[in-house]
């Protein structure tokens, strides 16, 4: 199924905790490019976004934010530059970051329901071969309820709204239970319904002390709902801002 998986080795070989103190992000002179391209998707950036706090990335379409995503999730190795997840390199916590694709890179005709999508997200603490447990069901449970899916658990995902798969998505982020969420636009195209309840959601995450990095075009949230803000373009990170005092 197309990029519903999370990045290997599962739990052998990437369990390092944060290190105590340490920036969730930081990045320093990174570049990346996917294989034929002609220039750096992502050119030189630099930024450090601190534990425990949600940030925008703002862009235009094709402006890096994809691929920034993709770099600091592990799924695209970057050409330069120096990436610290929580302190360690890319790599060493998988455990600790989830990375929610856009919802168009889902297949939605891949025949399985909704709680087993969901179910996925405990894959990266159980390995290839143990069973998920009672405990992994009811977190399963859990983030349906909390996202208005409970009553929907057993239909294929392709059966379900845009902006209930896209809850799906989010929920299968709340089973991985990282530390650093990275969601590429996750409001896109989605319902006032679900734009509540995922901005709820995004809440509790964060008084939980998570980090969460929003690839979005919401400029209008942004004073409220972020702590602060990366704006991209062409490749190149050319501000970063407070969002309060911006």
């Amino acid at each position: 199924m197309a990029n519903l998986y999370t990045p290997l080795p599962y739990c052998l070989r990437c369990s390092k905790k944060p290190l105590p103190g340490t920036p969730a992000i930081e990045i320093k002179n990174v570049s990346a490019n996917y294989p034929g391209g002609i220039r750096n998707a992502i050119d030189h950036i630099t930024f450090t976004i601190e534990t425990g706090t949600r940030v925008a990335l703002l862009g235009p379409n094709g402006s890096g934010k994809s691929t920034l995503l993709k770099v600091l999730s592990g799924l695209l190795p970057p050409s330069s530059g120096i990436i610290k997840i929580f302190g360690h390199p890319v790599g060493k916590c998988f455990h600790e970051v989830n990375y929610l694709p856009q919802r168009s890179e889902i297949d939605w005709d891949f025949p399985i329901s909704v709680e087993k999508l969901v179910l996925t997200g405990s894959y990266i603490h159980l390995g290839w071969f143990l069973r998920p447990k009672k405990e992994h069901f009811e977190r399963v449970d859990g983030a349906l309820q909390l996202l208005g899916l409970n009553n929907l658990a057993h239909r294929q995902i392709g059966q379900l709204s845009v902006g209930q798969q896209q809850r799906a998505l989010l929920a299968r982020a709340l089973v991985h239970n990282a530390q650093l969420y990275l969601l590429d636009e996750p409001f896109n195209a989605v319902d006032i319904e679900t734009q509540i309840i995922m901005r709820d959601t995004f809440d509790k995450l964060k008084h939980a002390g998570k980090t969460l990095l929003i690839a979005t075009h919401e400029r209008e949230h942004i004073a409220t709902d972020y702590d602060d803000a990366l704006f991209i373009e062409n490749g190149k990170l050319i501000k970063q801002s407070l969002s309060h005092s911006s």
